[in-house]
Order: structure tokens, then C-alpha cells, then sequence
């Protein structure tokens, strides 16, 4: 569990924008790649049955989810 995990169930149960998410959301702002991407995080142990992508390469799955939530709550970038 992280904080864009947590961000992005926010966004897909329709909640409304909370000034507690602000510090949230500075860390995801701050964790966007100078290309604009987001990397994937490091693989946790255990037993993987598929690499969707790999751990500190830009990633197409962290980088929708994070554009969903700053599209939801910081609409301005």
C-alpha cells in the first residue's frame, strides 16, 4: 500500500479533494520524473508470476494512475 494507491482509491469512490491529501499529493508531485513519468517502485519479495514492468524504469502504469489523481485534485498541474 502507498500513497498513490491510496490517492487513486479516493478518486475511483468519487470523494471529493480533503486538505488532508495535500501533503499526499506534494509527494506525488515531487516523485514525477523530469520527463514527466513516474518510475515503477521496487518488486517486493516473493513469488512473481509476471513482470508488468520493471522497478526504476519509467512506468505506464504508475504514471496513468498518477495523472488520474492530480487530474482529480490538482487540476493545474
Amino acid at each position: 500500500y502507498n500513497i498513490l494507491r491510496g490517492l487513486d482509491h479516493f478518486v475511483a469512490a468519487g470523494a471529493p479533494y480533503d486538505a488532508r491529501m495535500a501533503d499526499a499529493l506534494d509527494v506525488l508531485v515531487a516523485k514525477r520524473g523530469k520527463d514527466g513519468r513516474w518510475k515503477a517502485n521496487a518488486v517486493r519479495a516473493g513469488d512473481r508470476h509476471l513482470e508488468m514492468e520493471r522497478a526504476g524504469k519509467p512506468s505506464r502504469l504508475v504514471t496513468l494512475a498518477a495523472l488520474r489523481v492530480l487530474r482529480a485534485y490538482r487540476p493545474d498541474g
